[in-house]
């Protein structure tokens, strides 16, 4: 899944590419009113739809669940910090290389995918902050 926002003007920007087993949407678990990031599937998925109600109870009596929830979101703010740090002092070659390293989930904590699911130019541009025009030039 790819996550997106889009300004006022129409300029869209990539937040993130989710992955099996992660979570979006929890904003309505803090009563946000309104969705700020739009999910995109780009591959073929599965999307497991729960209540605030439900997800609510499971939190509150299942401590491992509740625990696996909260390594989740902490894991996705911790990636969102790095994301701010790496826009402000790396270059864009560097950007594009963590951007690949992220999608493939190639990191300490979690095992690198198989397939890598088919990303355009213009995503991975979102992804760094940058685009084709600027000289992001990747085979396809």
């Amino acid at each position: 899944m790819k996550v997106t926002v889009k300004s006022k003007r129409g300029k869209e920007t990539v937040l993130g590419i989710l992955h099996r087993g992660d979570y979006f949407g929890a904003g309505c678990m803090r009563d946000q009113a309104f969705r700020t990031a739009t999910a995109t599937a780009m591959t073929r998925c599965r999307i497991l739809v729960i209540e605030k109600k439900e997800m609510t109870r499971a939190l509150h009596n299942g401590h491992e669940f509740s625990d696996h929830f909260i390594a989740c979101l902490l894991g996705r703010n911790i990636r969102i910090e790095e994301d701010l740090i790496d826009q402000h002092l790396n270059s864009c070659e560097e950007r594009l290389a963590r951007a690949l390293l992220l999608v493939a989930r190639y990191d300490k904590i979690r095992k690198p995918i198989a397939v890598i699911p088919k990303i355009s130019q213009g995503t991975l541009g979102g992804l760094i902050g940058s685009t084709r025009s600027r000289g992001l030039l990747l085979y396809e």
